[in-house]
């Protein structure tokens, strides 16, 4: 058999071959890669790359959450997804920070005598 004859499908499938009996590549449920594919997103915006990684001969399921060439290990997605959590409250109190002042504390009777 050569792989001419199995690209141009000359040769028959075999009877063992069967669409019911095979098992997802991936092991993911719909709703979960959907919600791997919203984080990925998430996390691309604040600039952290995220990789999942499916292990053959256990069906293990690992993510890492890698930004400036240091990762991080999670083994389930709900730990992922309290990261990116963490990750955005501090990012907003980074922010809270160097907020500019209000008027009122930019302004102060201070500055305007009577």
């Amino acid at each position: 058999m050569t792989t001419n004859e199995k690209a141009a499908g000359v040769l028959d499938t075999p009877a063992t071959a069967s669409e019911g009996h095979c098992a997802p590549i991936l092991g993911m449920r719909a709703s979960e890669y959907k919600e791997y594919s919203t984080l990925k997103i998430e996390f691309a915006a604040l600039g952290i790359l995220l990789n999942r990684s499916h292990r053959a001969h256990d069906g293990h399921i690992c993510y890492a959450a890698i930004r400036n060439g240091q990762a991080r290990y999670f083994e389930r997605l709900q730990d992922l997804q309290n990261h990116y959590t963490a990750v955005i409250a501090a990012k907003f109190a980074a922010l809270e920070k160097v907020r500019r002042p209000s008027l009122h504390e930019k302004y102060s009777d201070e500055d305007y005598p009577d």
